[in-house]
């Protein structure tokens, strides 16, 4: 391999370009699977062979977002969670809020996103059959005559 070879391969980009493409994609997808979550009033979901996924919200001195990644428990019993928002790169401060601090998921973690992403329908899929139920069960428990015409 000559040396002009050599630059040509350090020179490539094809690793940004897909990485890039990745961190998009599973953003967009991370964002309705937290909507979803948020919806269905859940803060974890166990997937199977998989981990912990956690949305969670996190409030600025000027607004507040809705985040999710996989989650990890510390020595406190909190999760540790690096957003999957695809837009930064690094460590960022949401709003510019000096105070609230946001770390984004390595690439490996948007991998993991992407691979698990037909398990991680399933649960949202069970988890709303199981609300679902919940609700009906307590509607039962309701008199006709005094529940809301919809």
């Amino acid at each position: 391999m000559d040396l002009s070879e050599a630059l040509e391969i350090l020179e490539r980009k094809n690793y940004v370009r897909v990485t890039e493409k990745l961190r998009g994609a599973v953003a967009e997808a991370a964002e309705a699977v937290a909507a979803k979550m948020s919806e269905l009033e859940l803060s974890e979901m166990k997937i199977e062979g998989e981990g912990t996924l956690v949305s969670y919200r996190v409030n600025s001195n000027i607004s507040s977002a809705q985040l999710i990644g996989w989650g990890e428990l510390n020595e406190w019993g909190d999760y540790e969670v690096c957003d999957l928002d695809g837009q930064k790169e690094h460590t960022y401060y949401l709003h510019g809020d000096f105070n609230c601090v946001v770390s984004t998921a390595p690439r490996e973690d948007y991998l993991k996103f992407a691979l698990a992403y037909a398990k991680i329908l399933m649960a949202i899929e069970a988890a709303e059959i199981r609300c679902a139920a919940e609700a009906q069960e307590a509607l039962a428990g309701i008199p006709a005559e005094d529940r809301p015409s919809c």
